[in-house]
């Protein structure tokens, strides 16, 4: 009897509790800066290595036969808006060494043109995402952003996880947004309607972000409120 009143008495608690309770969202939501804080030097310490043991070289190779790429820093703040989208769209995305367990970004942009470099390594989300924030930065747009997006739910939230770029530049009011070498704009004004939007368009598209949990991994702004 006495076991069977407690387990009343918890039930009516859960009940009461209702929504202050921790769910699987909530959790994620509370990881979250963590873990963007965690990848940032994990990715940092990886690539440091990787560039002195092989993508250096592999790097100084293509020059000797290609010269400075489109992506070289220099070229990079003279590619015109369409120019840039021109070549994000034309850039194929290539899932990194073991589905992805293997995970940096790029620190060297033009790494993602070198074919001995990206098809072994992979091209993927957080490289769009890093090129596309780098091009804006450089260009000075009002208001830049990398944006982390993963789902609410425990089993989904490292499989899912996922990086685009978005950004607003010379004072308009539609925001452009770089998932991989997928360009749209909105004109949406805040980042929760966007994400909140974006999650329902990749629902659409056979991605299923909801509940969605997004956190900002990278930002830069110019703006003169």
């Amino acid at each position: 009897m006495k076991n069977r009143a407690k387990a009343s008495f918890f039930m009516i608690y859960l009940k009461k509790m209702g929504g202050n309770m921790l769910t699987a969202e909530k959790v994620i939501k509370l990881m979250l800066p963590a873990a963007m804080r965690f990848r940032k030097i994990y990715s940092a310490v990886l690539f440091f290595f990787l560039w002195h043991l092989s993508f250096k070289h592999s790097l100084h190779r293509w020059h000797n036969v290609n010269g400075h790429s489109m992506l070289h820093p220099n070229t990079m703040e003279l590619l015109g808006h369409d120019q840039f989208k021109s070549i994000v769209r034309n850039m194929t995305w290539v899932s990194e060494k073991r589905g992805g367990l293997i995970d940096f970004t790029y620190g060297n942009l033009e790494l993602m043109l070198v074919p001995g470099v990206y098809k072994e390594w992979g091209r993927d989300c957080d490289d769009f995402a890093n090129l596309c924030w780098q091009y804006m930065k450089t260009h000075k747009w009002d208001e830049a952003y990398i944006i982390l997006v993963t789902t609410g739910k425990f089993k989904y939230m490292f499989s899912k996880s996922h990086m685009i770029a978005i950004g607003k530049r010379d004072k308009r009011h539609t925001y452009e947004i770089f998932d991989n070498n997928f360009i749209t704009a909105t004109t949406l004004k805040t980042l929760d309607d966007i994400m909140v939007n974006y999650a329902g368009e990749r629902k659409g598209r056979g991605t299923e972000y909801e509940p969605c949990v997004w956190g900002i991994y990278r930002k830069n702004t110019n703006r003169k409120d």
